[in-house]
């Protein structure tokens, strides 16, 4: 009958759509593993994570104790994240405040203290204190941003390989400068990725962790891709890339 045909062509329709997006998803994926294989193994990369490692493990100054104002400043933006994310308990802020104080040092200066808006904390190339590590960030931080922004990503991360600190990150939300192995977010998303490419002994070899709401990112789906860092055949780090599903 002329219903069955035309059930049978919209059928038809249907099938070959999925198969088209399956494909394109597919192709989306062998995309950023390409890109994430041959920016782990980019010498820039390398000495970024080489030099951010020291840095931030050093910071070079008397105290990183936060003054009763930068803490007071820090305690707000997790008020803000608490606020803003949907299922987040009454326990939020002090399960996610960083205890150890390196972590929340450098959370003031490149999110509390970061004078950009929530959301465009990204647009700091340079916290002002006149320390090793803002000079470094502000050498790496542009051609990083310029890499997301063209590709689309949602956030870039390089992980210290034995403490796991957050040394670096795009975006400064608040799992900046936490550790993967031992801090608030090691048993999601991101600590898995982390913790899965620190066990790959091969450059070329990457872990992916699915798609799941992520605290830090408001619970917003997010998956993670990450892929170990090699500075001639000693492990250094992971880069870590978050994948946004939106583009999905």
């Amino acid at each position: 009958t002329v219903h069955d045909a035309i059930l049978k062509v919209n059928e038809d329709r249907l099938v070959s759509l999925r198969e088209g997006k399956k494909l394109q998803i597919e192709n989306y994926f062998k995309q950023i593993r390409s890109q994430i294989i041959t920016y782990s193994s980019n010498r820039m990369i390398v000495d970024a994570m080489k030099e951010f490692n020291q840095a931030f493990s050093n910071p070079g100054v008397e105290s990183i104790a936060l003054d009763s104002g930068l803490q007071n400043k820090l305690a707000a933006r997790y008020e803000y994240q608490k606020a803003n994310t949907p299922g987040a308990g009454n326990d939020a802020v002090s399960k996610w405040m960083p205890q150890k104080e390196i972590s929340r040092y450098f959370q003031s200066l490149y999110i509390s203290d970061n004078s950009n808006p929530i959301g465009s904390k990204e647009s700091l190339d340079a916290a002002p204190q006149d320390i090793e590590y803002n000079r470094l960030h502000k050498k790496y931080h542009p051609i990083i941003r310029q890499f997301l922004n063209e590709f689309g990503y949602y956030d870039i991360f390089l992980v210290e390989i034995n403490t796991g600190h957050i040394v670096y990150s795009v975006f400064k939300e608040v799992d900046y400068a936490t550790s993967l192995a031992t801090g608030p977010y090691s048993q999601t998303g991101i600590g898995r990725a982390f913790q899965g490419a620190k066990n790959l002994n091969d450059p070329n070899a990457i872990y992916i962790d699915d798609f799941q709401s992520y605290e830090p990112s408001y619970n917003a789906a997010a998956s993670f891709i990450a892929s170990p860092i090699f500075d001639n055949g000693q492990k250094v780090g992971v880069l870590i890339f978050q994948a946004p599903v939106d583009r999905i």
